[in-house]
């Protein structure tokens, strides 16, 4: 009786782990195959900390994700909610990045406009890893940035 009872408990044990992988690879697959999107409270925090931030921007996709451009657009809907200026039709001379997530590119690594760290800041607070290039013959104002969303 006493073996019998160690190997229920045995068995019970690696049920309950195989149902917490079983959970962790479920939220995996949902992140991976769910378009990206700001919850309502991301995107207030993000528009309260950039409030009073001025500077040019630009906000684009990769092109032919159509996933990218519906996130870009939200994040241009809440950027328009602050003190940035956003430029819009501009050819920045880039179709798209081999590179994930959010991307901010500037014409001068050494002399970025002083609006990025307020931006990266504001995207770290609300979880995202963004990071910031320089794009080799740019052709996009000197004092802007550009905010690109890459492929998941």
């Amino acid at each position: 009786m006493k073996q019998l009872a160690e190997r229920i408990k045995t068995i019970d044990e690696s049920l309950e782990n195989a149902k917490k992988e079983l959970e962790i690879t479920k939220k995996e697959l949902l992140q991976k195959t769910s378009d990206r999107s700001l919850t309502e409270e991301q995107k207030q925090i993000l528009k309260s900390y950039l409030n009073g931030v001025t500077g040019q921007i630009i906000i684009t996709a990769d092109f032919v994700d159509s996933e990218a451009q519906m996130f870009a657009s939200q994040i241009k809907d809440i950027l328009s909610k602050t003190d940035l200026e956003i430029l819009n039709n501009v050819n920045t001379g880039v179709i798209s990045l081999y590179a994930k997530g959010i991307r901010i590119l500037v014409n001068d690594m050494k002399n970025p406009p002083p609006h990025i760290l307020p931006i990266l800041r504001g995207f770290q607070k609300i979880g995202f890893d963004v990071r910031y290039s320089k794009v080799e013959d740019a052709k996009f104002p000197k004092d802007a940035l550009v905010i690109w969303v890459c492929h998941k």
